[in-house]
């Protein structure tokens, strides 16, 4: 699963990357300007400061006590100073010393912020707002210097970088853990169908890659061996079925001979024994035949696929007879295995065949469990066989040609699956229902 961890990883990790990335952003943006409106009410308050002890002439002559405002504009170089301009004078803070702001007053009462360079190269930022005292306008600038802020600013991008770094490759690690826990199992899957034949212990497939499509084909491999072996049982079955037959036919002949009449007992073995072993033969070609009749998804019965290819191989089966099979399925999968079903309504159509005079009606629900519903046209059977039927070896009557264990490969089927199998008399044909209810199949 090394394949699916890493695209695992890289596709968190673009994602962090991004959000990390919009927040950087985010921060970059509105970081000037949490900053520019905290120092702006700052340089406003001090704005009142200097106004508060400004004393304007007439002409336009500046006196303001300096010694009673904040003392940061005392020191030279501070980084805070003051600036008043009137239309006669410049008065600026000691702290400027004989630097010179070079600004232009307003011409009418109005307020702006501002960036400019200070002495030895500060960074500032200014507040300049204009005022009337005694018929003077007097614009008034107060800065602050932005070297230490930006300064600050940097040093706490850094660690909001190196906390976003710690922060992706945490997650990372968690979820290469929880990856890694979450499909263990899958590590295991290869080796388990490396003992189910379906993998060459040298190849070079790596399932540890963790690619579905490598899983998935590794697993229809497995389904095409098992699909395989099986097909080869049965044709192997078949052509042993059909190699006794030759010997059986002898054996009755061999029965028949007038040198057995005077041994009757001897006979009737003979020829009980020789029958016993020509109904499994047809009762093991019959089970190829069926089985033969459809897809090979072993992944489910396909209904309405399966069941007209079986109609098709009864009609031939029982081709001297005018027979019509209505069928009424669903066009869907359902989760059952394709050869049980295949041979529990094999076995089940073909009784009905082979007693109908024409109709055969097969109706099979899938709700809660699989429903199936086998009816025919023929003379039915009384409640006594009925109850007798589900026995093995029992045939409803030996003029018809056939096998005696169908029905109970039926039954067998039934429990495997929980079902439930019921033979009462059709409302509709008059002849023999045949209802089977089987349990859903669990994962």
């Amino acid at each position: 699963m090394k394949r699916l961890a890493k695209k695992m990883n890289i596709s968190l990790g673009l994602v962090l990357l991004i959000g990390l990335a919009l927040l950087w952003i985010l921060r970059t943006l509105a970081m000037p300007y949490i900053i520019e409106k905290q120092m702006v009410t700052r340089l406003s308050h001090d704005f009142d400061g200097v106004l508060k002890h400004l004393d304007v002439s007439s002409t336009g002559e500046v006196n303001i006590d300096s010694h009673v405002i904040t003392p940061m504009y005392l020191q030279l170089n501070s980084g805070y100073y003051y600036s008043i301009v009137t239309y006669r004078a410049v008065v600026n803070s000691p702290s400027l010393g004989t630097f010179s702001f070079e600004l232009e007053p307003f011409t009418s009462i109005d307020s702006d912020i501002s960036y400019m360079q200070g002495p030895e190269l500060q960074s500032l930022i200014a507040f300049k707002k204009s005022v009337v005292i005694n018929d003077v306008l007097v614009t008034v600038t107060t800065s602050e210097d932005l070297t230490e802020v930006k300064q600050d600013v940097r040093d706490l991008s850094l660690v909001m970088l190196f906390i976003s770094v710690l922060i992706t490759l945490f997650a990372l690690l968690i979820q290469s853990y929880l990856i890694h826990k979450a499909l263990s199992p899958f590590l295991k899957l290869k080796w388990r169908l490396i003992s189910l034949a379906a993998i060459d212990p040298n190849s070079t497939t790596d399932l540890n890659d963790g690619d579905p499509l490598l899983l998935t084909n590794e697993i229809q491999s497995l389904l095409q061996i098992i699909d395989r072996r099986l097909n080869q049982s049965r044709a192997s079955i078949g052509n042993l079925a059909h190699a006794i037959k030759t010997p059986l036919a002898i054996m009755y002949r061999l029965a028949d001979s007038s040198e057995l009449d005077n041994h009757p007992d001897i006979r009737a073995q003979f020829q009980k024994h020789a029958s016993d072993i020509l109904n499994l033969v047809e009762r093991e070609l019959k089970r190829a035949r069926i089985a033969g009749t459809g897809g090979k998804d072993l992944l489910g019965f396909h209904p309405q696929i399966e069941l007209q290819t079986l109609s098709k191989v009864l009609k031939t089966l029982y081709r001297d007879k005018p027979l019509l099979i209505t069928i009424v399925a669903p066009d869907m999968l359902v989760n059952y295995d394709r050869q049980d079903i295949l041979e529990l309504m094999g076995n089940l159509a073909d009784n009905a065949c082979k007693w109908a005079h024409e109709q055969v009606n097969i109706t099979l629900k899938s709700h809660d469990g699989l429903e199936i519903i086998i009816e025919d046209d023929g003379p039915g059977c009384s409640p006594e066989i009925i109850r007798e039927l589900i026995a093995r070896g029992l045939r409803a009557s030996e003029t018809k040609e056939g096998h005696g264990l169908g029905l109970a490969i039926v039954n067998d089927i039934v429990e495997f699956y929980n079902g439930k199998l019921v033979f009462e008399k059709s409302d509709q044909l008059g002849g023999l229902r045949v209802i089977v209810y089987l349990s859903i199949v669990k994962n």
